[in-house]
């Protein structure tokens, strides 16, 4: 994945594969500690969740571009977030502010300005 500089914008962007749209992106995944972009939550047309790595595509002109749908790894109910621990974001106001740095960290703009976020993990425990 090209880097997406504010991953809340991602929220709600078209996938396409060529220029077939393929699918919705309806999350963003963190590792547990919420300190690295692993890649993003697509779901498509009918329903079926899809785990994108963030290595398989580009972010540009508003919508996420695969080259071929191979990338998609299917997830089931968050059973492959849930062994990596992952943190799977699904609300922008969770991602406000955030930003993803050249080495795929998520990393706050400005700290002090930003309140703290309680999310919740495939899991079920919460990280601040």
């Amino acid at each position: 994945m090209t880097p997406v500089t504010r991953p809340a914008d991602v929220l709600g962007a078209p996938v396409r594969a060529r220029d077939v749209r393929v699918g919705t992106i309806t999350g963003v995944v963190g590792d547990g500690s919420l300190e690295r972009l692993i890649g993003l939550e697509v779901t498509s047309r009918d329903g079926r969740r899809w785990f994108l790595p963030s290595v398989a595509g580009s972010y540009q002109a508003g919508a996420v571009h695969l080259d071929t749908t191979l990338v998609l790894v299917e997830t089931g109910d968050l059973e492959g977030y849930e062994r990596l621990g992952a943190v799977v974001i699904r609300s922008p106001g969770q991602l406000e502010g955030m930003v993803v740095d050249e080495d795929g960290r998520l990393v706050r703009e400005s700290p002090r300005d930003s309140p703290s976020v309680s999310l919740r993990t495939a899991t079920g425990t919460s990280v601040a």
